[in-house]
């Protein structure tokens, strides 16, 4: 048959025992000729025979062409449910790459078929590839900026999940992704239920004469800890924790830009966690964010040493992915107690360089858009300065980092 296909001229023959289509056309009115059901059939039989060749040679892109193939017939010529689950849990692997990799588009289009392939009752029989397949989906769609499947793929573990450590990602991902579209008074609602439910108290206003007192007994306790012991205090694995955290780390986001007066109590809350139950990877920010309130409470000393503690125990812990955030938050505000301003010019570049090569794009801009207030403070010539604020304020525009873009038009102002 494929000597007549390939005298008729459709098919070229390529080596002794391999055929390909003369052109793409060709290809596609064949595959038409199919019924739905038999490609479909087609597709699972190629995709799972290719994935066992895939495993045999430990070849990563041919497991992606096998799961394509797979994801392409759906789940509907299958019907062994542990190998539905097999597959649930390959997309769920192979996305998982894909977003490591900052390609959330096609990381998302793999959780989404991972989810197709779950069993009906899979809530009950297949709990925690649930919950990891909805909380990926969740943390792909926010940074693909998509709330309401954020919002979709969330309320549903909120609904189903059976602890609270399981909700955590769910919460974090609806509170981050209407703060990143800049719905933040839902943002600030959605985190006020979350922390509640978490055990946590409201946050105080600026001036409570209470939280006054906590925050200087705070400082006090700080400034009668050495460095070397603060660095080594304990690191907790506490879920629950970090979750918490990370939601505060949120609300400090969210009260920036709608409630200034709540500021304090946050950091001031993060710190005393990072004290009372242990270090967590958050914790260098809360350290950050505390000095620039011990800053304010007049302590501009312990502000700096503050600050420099949270760049050191962001070494420690190993989260150099927060460093241009802290970069962001200490040099700008507190290292002028100490640093020339040529310094921190350095720091804001190596800042702005390093949220580049982590993904953290908010923290890099902030941090170019302080590099060139601070090459104006240093005398550097105008003319550049202005063409660069053009530039920086031209790409928030385009990325919609409308924060910062009013920032830096303040500053080329």
């Amino acid at each position: 048959i494929l000597e007549r296909v390939t005298e008729k001229g459709f098919i070229d023959r390529v080596g002794t025992e391999e055929y390909r289509f003369v052109h793409d056309r060709v290809q596609q009115e064949a595959y038409k000729t199919m019924a739905e059901h038999r490609r479909s059939e087609h597709h699972t039989t190629f995709g799972l025979a290719i994935y066992s060749q895939a495993c045999s040679d430990n070849d990563d892109d041919l497991l992606r062409i096998s799961l394509n193939q797979i994801n392409r017939a759906g789940p509907g010529t299958i019907t062994d449910l542990r190998q539905k689950a097999m597959i649930a849990a390959l997309n769920l692997k192979v996305g998982r790459r894909s977003a490591a990799l900052k390609d959330f588009g096609h990381s998302l289009s793999y959780f989404e078929n991972g989810k197709s392939f779950l069993d009906v009752g899979s809530w009950e029989h297949q709990y925690k590839l649930s919950i990891d397949l909805h909380d990926a989906a969740a943390d792909a769609a926010c940074a693909l900026g998509a709330v309401s499947d954020v919002q979709k793929y969330s309320l549903s573990v909120l609904s189903h999940a059976t602890s609270l450590e399981d909700k955590l990602n769910a919460m974090l991902a609806i509170v981050k992704s209407l703060r990143k579209s800049l719905a933040l008074q839902e943002a600030k609602q959605w985190g006020v239920k979350f922390l509640q439910e978490l055990g946590e108290e409201p946050c105080r206003i600026a001036g409570d004469p209470q939280l006054n007192s906590d925050i200087s007994s705070m400082i006090k306790l700080i400034a009668d800890v050495a460095d070397e012991s603060i660095l080594n205090l304990k690191q907790s694995n506490d879920k629950k924790l970090v979750g918490i955290m990370k939601l505060y780390h949120e609300y400090f986001y969210i009260f920036q830009m709608v409630e200034p007066g709540m500021l304090f109590s946050v950091s001031h809350r993060m710190v005393q966690l990072s004290f009372e139950r242990g270090l967590s990877e958050i914790s260098p920010i809360a350290f950050a964010q505390f000095g620039v309130t011990a800053l304010c409470m007049g302590n501009a000393c312990g502000g700096y040493r503050m600050g420099s503690l949270a760049l050191k125990l962001a070494r420690n812990l190993g989260v150099p992915g927060l460093v241009s955030s802290i970069i962001a938050i200490v040099q700008p505000c507190v290292a002028w107690v100490s640093e020339p301003f040529r310094n921190i010019a350095d720091s804001h570049q190596l800042g702005h360089t390093l949220g580049k090569q982590c993904g953290d794009e908010s923290s890099s801009n902030l941090n170019n858009s302080w590099l060139e207030l601070t090459n104006f403070l240093t005398g550097q010539d105008l003319t550049t300065i202005s063409s660069e604020m053009h530039s920086i304020m031209r790409e928030h525009r385009k990325n919609h980092t409308w924060c910062t873009y009013c920032i830096a038009f303040t500053y080329y102002l």
